[in-house]
């Protein structure tokens, strides 16, 4: 709002952002020491086929004008999407540096 988006539009970012934090966390939370990387990002097949379920949700309802009436969101700009995108690996890395960290301060 402070940047100058209309009311619906910011609703619908900052509810992208929240579910994008929280699909990037889902890799990230299953294992407490250990990266996603190290583990295999396929090897729980549940948690890439959940990523691609809510990704087709936020843009269910990010784009289908039935959604936009319904919950008073808006469509978003690929530079939105980018910027949705970037926060969900942000707070993926920032997961992923607490990790390293807690595991150093262990030894």
């Amino acid at each position: 709002l402070l940047a100058g988006a209309e009311t619906d539009k910011a609703r619908t970012i900052a509810v992208n952002v929240f579910v994008m934090v929280e699909a990037f966390y889902l890799f990230s939370a299953r294992s407490f020491t250990r990266s996603p990387l190290d583990l295999g990002l396929m090897t729980n097949p549940w948690v890439p086929g959940g990523f691609a379920a809510m990704l087709f949700f936020q843009i269910l309802f990010t784009h289908a004008p039935f959604m936009n009436k319904l919950f008073q969101s808006a469509p978003l700009g690929i530079l939105d999407w980018v910027k949705v995108f970037i926060s969900g690996v942000f707070a993926f890395l920032l997961v992923e540096m607490d990790k390293k960290w807690v595991a150093r301060s262990k030894q």
